[in-house]
């Protein structure tokens, strides 16, 4: 309700031809209906539909642009897609690992295809027109109404206010084996907000061992916050019943945090679907808002290898190391806890699990280490549905990633088993995964996080 009423408030003081014609349809179609329906019914019929119009006129369109998958062969070819990169606004690298999957403005579609095809790049058409399947999600979440009865908050992606909502009903019925923690505040002033798990016949001990598990750092991956709620409601509720997850909270602590970037997540909902980065301000251009809060961290920090100096890019990485308050407030709260002996930062898409480094193409010390909890953890969670995964080091499976939090973590506080998750799909919808596939994908992560948590416990016992 809140999210409509923005929508309304905006449209309204920044009028627009379609705000005319919504208004005009909808109270055409209030008036036809008078006649058979009471006056409250159409009433109700009329506000729905203008603020159905207004929403949609609020948010940012992406008519006929289409995403690419290009493949690389040659260093020329590479050149000519990092040159892609000096243009956002009508560029962005949805992934960019090879293959790469480019979203194009429609206005140069024509043109990159020529250009692609001129310089023998190999490259197919991955989505042909963004906004479809936009307006298909759009129509998936208007169906929803999170206060009808029966509803299932795990089966849909959810807003920011819904999350934290439900998160406080979760640390209220199950109080005896969780604990909500605030982090802290983000730029705009929304709460960012964990939850803590622990066994009931234990409780809550500083002293214990810790597992982080964060999600939505990037706020249009709309799957990873989602995943983050099943994965944490299945060790509330299913305590009795699962042996495993007895097994785990018996020796450590869970804290989830399912939406590391609150202010961006927001903004992914009400204005813009494809937002990445946080809402801070860029003083030195003030067009471009905002900072990536996975190239803002300190290790590589500044390199412009997977990361980028320009404030309008979606990879920008900030003025200085720690420049966003969100970054910093999460980096303290992980420096505070005692043994924090294993971290997870899940994100979308590709189907990958990550170990450092990102910034570097050397081998970490503990690669060998690092890839044998990594081949664990994916083959239990491909066993689920079949699923596959790759797995290894970010800067060779992924993309060179300066200034990533699992580099920062495993240099910084010497957490070996530091890992980023790219959960589904593979491409065909990217980050507009359908919510049918939410619970497939939680529950797969579920059964690789379970058999991550568990190795990474064993090997701190036999330190």
């Amino acid at each position: 309700y809140q999210r409509r009423v923005r929508a309304f408030l905006s449209v309204l003081l920044s009028p627009h031809p379609l705000f005319f014609l919504s208004f005009f349809l909808s109270f055409s179609l209030s008036l036809s209906l008078s006649a058979m329906m009471p006056i409250s019914t159409n009433l109700r019929i009329f506000v729905y539909f203008f603020l159905f119009l207004l929403s949609a006129h609020s948010m940012k369109r992406y008519d006929n642009d289409s995403v690419f998958r290009i493949h690389v062969s040659e260093p020329s070819q590479l050149e000519l897609l990092e040159s892609f990169q000096d243009s956002p606004q009508f560029y962005s690298f949805w992934t960019s690992h090879n293959p790469v999957d480019l979203q194009v403005n429609n206005e140069k579609v024509s043109e990159t295809r020529k250009l692609l095809t001129e310089n023998n790049v190999k490259f197919e058409g991955l989505i042909e027109n963004v906004q479809q399947l936009l307006d298909k999600e759009q129509e998936e979440l208007l169906r929803r109404d999170s206060k009808r009865k029966g509803y299932d908050f795990l089966e849909h992606y959810n807003t920011y206010e819904e999350n934290i909502d439900w998160l406080k009903g979760m640390s209220k019925t199950y109080s005896n084996m969780s604990k909500l923690v605030t982090i802290g505040k983000s730029y705009e002033g929304r709460k960012i907000v964990a939850i803590k798990i622990f066994s009931p016949n234990k409780g809550a001990n500083p002293e214990k061992r810790s597992i982080w598990f964060d999600a939505t750092i990037h706020a249009r991956e709309w799957i990873a916050p989602a995943t983050a709620n099943f994965i944490l409601s299945h060790f509330l509720t299913e305590y009795d019943r699962d042996s495993d997850v007895r097994d785990i909270l018996e020796d450590t602590d869970l804290y989830f945090l399912p939406i590391f970037n609150p202010d961006g997540y927001v903004y992914s909902w009400e204005a813009d679907r494809f937002w990445r980065k946080t809402r801070s301000p860029n003083p030195q251009t003030p067009g471009c808002v905002g900072t990536d809060a996975n190239r803002n961290w300190p290790k590589g920090w500044g390199d412009t290898h997977g990361a980028s100096s320009d404030p309008c890019a979606t990879s920008y990485y900030g003025s200085a190391p720690f420049s966003e308050v969100e970054v910093k407030q999460v980096a303290e709260f992980l420096s505070n806890l005692t043994r924090l002996i294993g971290y997870l930062n899940v994100h979308s898409y590709s189907q990958r699990w990550m170990y450092p480094w990102g910034y570097s193409p050397d081998l970490a010390p503990d690669q060998k280490e690092m890839d044998k909890c990594a081949k664990r953890s994916v083959k239990a969670l491909t066993k689920v549905n079949g699923t596959p995964y790759i797995y290894g080091q970010v800067s060779v499976v992924l993309y060179p990633a300066t200034g990533s939090s699992i580099d920062w973590v495993y240099d910084e506080l010497g957490v070996v088993h530091a890992y980023g998750i790219e959960l589904r799909d593979t491409g065909w919808y990217g980050f507009l995964l359908p919510e049918n596939q939410i619970i497939p994908t939680a529950n797969e992560t579920l059964a690789g996080f379970k058999e991550y948590a568990r190795y990474v416990i064993d090997k701190d016992k036999d330190m």
